[in-house]
């Protein structure tokens, strides 16, 4: 847990040389967003993390043991769910907390309006919490695809290194890498500069940055 300690902030992933730390929180982030590729998981993945009682630690113990008896690449995805919720994984009790604003802000920051929208709110809490997909989820995660917002949400003002970034090889596909960096996904075009400094706003309206 030592790369998602500061699970609960959603400060500015921007690194500085003087936080070292804070650096390698924004690194761990952004590298978790660019492993993230399914929607299902990742909607499955917030329905079993709503599962806490907001604003009461629990034991993450029994917990853990359950994710660990689930496919490994689920894991992932219930990392990022912990993030976009607030999660804190507080130490050394080994407990998780989940805020009282999840619904009215932390899930809103994603596309997912449950406060403001019963009948989604509904459906929400009629999926399963055992991080299984079946109808119900794929229903839900093809009619909420969050996945670009959430990759957006953790990624931050984060800027890797240009050489973690491009990569190394011939340098033809070093330029085509740099192409495809310096342009906003197709599926997701409201991400450009006036998005991200939106994004950003609302997250200090909120008190999130």
């Amino acid at each position: 847990m030592d790369d998602y300690e500061d699970e609960g902030a959603k400060a500015s992933n921007k690194p500085t040389p003087e936080d070292p730390r804070k650096a390698k929180t924004a690194r761990a982030k952004y590298k978790l967003a660019e492993r993230l590729e399914d929607n299902e998981m990742l909607i499955a993945s917030i329905r079993f993390s709503c599962q806490l009682e907001p604003d009461k630690p629990t034991p993450a113990g029994p917990i853990d043991d359950f994710i660990h008896t689930k496919p490994k690449r689920l894991r992932k995805y219930v990392k990022a769910a912990r993030l976009v919720l607030g999660i804190r994984y507080l130490m050394p009790a080994r407990t998780l907390r989940l805020p009282q604003n999840y619904l009215r802000v932390r899930l809103r920051n994603v596309g997912l309006r449950l406060w403001i929208n019963p009948s989604q709110r509904d459906k929400f809490e009629q999926l399963n919490t055992n991080l299984e997909i079946d109808d119900a989820m794929k229903a839900f995660a093809a009619a909420h695809p969050i996945l670009e917002k959430v990759k957006f949400f953790l990624k931050g003002d984060y800027i890797p290194p240009a050489e973690e970034l491009l990569g190394t090889g011939p340098p033809h596909k070093i330029k085509k890498k740099a192409a495809q960096v310096a342009s906003p996904p197709p599926e997701a075009p409201e991400y450009n500069s006036l998005g991200a400094m939106l994004h950003r706003q609302n997250l200090s309206r909120d008190g999130l940055s």
